[in-house]
């Protein structure tokens, strides 16, 4: 999938509603460093979770340092999700440190482009474990992007600028 083959793809997701761009205050001026797309459930969590508004503005303030270019280059806020020996999948958690805590699982398209598929409560991940919504975050990404496997690569390479490059 070429860059222009994939703005293109983009642009389709985002008007049918299959993905929500986040920040639209910030882009497509300067002041956006990374893009993130939202699975619609993961954008009607952020923005009216069962937990109030409250904790919903602070969902939204993690995804807004997101964009921003904040530093996530720690384990505290942003985790590769590993298996066994082989380690990386290509599927990451943003961490929500906030009572009650939450992940958002998703994998990165491109450098600095980060499309968030899941989400879950810490709790309940411990409950349940983490192998169904891993399941799910990959079937939503073949669904969205059947001709792309999500970006595998150094974190710190993957939280660079977003340039539209591959």
């Amino acid at each position: 999938m070429t860059n222009k083959s994939t703005e293109d793809h983009l642009s389709e997701l985002h008007r049918t509603g299959s993905l929500v761009h986040y920040s639209p205050d910030l882009w497509p001026d300067r002041s956006c460093k990374r893009r993130l797309w939202l699975h619609p459930k993961v954008h009607a969590w952020a923005n009216a979770p069962d937990e109030g508004a409250e904790y919903g503005a602070r969902i939204r303030a993690v995804f807004r340092s997101f964009v921003g270019g904040a530093d996530f280059d720690d384990d505290a806020l942003f985790k590769p999700i590993t298996k066994g020996p082989d380690g990386k999948l290509g599927l990451w958690e943003i961490k929500i440190i906030y009572v009650p805590q939450a992940r958002v699982f998703g994998g990165f398209l491109r450098k600095g482009e980060f499309v968030a598929l899941s989400y879950g409560i810490r709790s309940h991940l411990a409950s349940y474990g983490f192998q169904p919504i891993i399941d799910l975050v990959r079937q939503r990404w073949e669904d969205l992007f059947p001709d792309r496997s999500m970006l595998k690569a150094p974190r710190v390479e993957l939280l660079g600028d977003f340039d539209g490059g591959i």
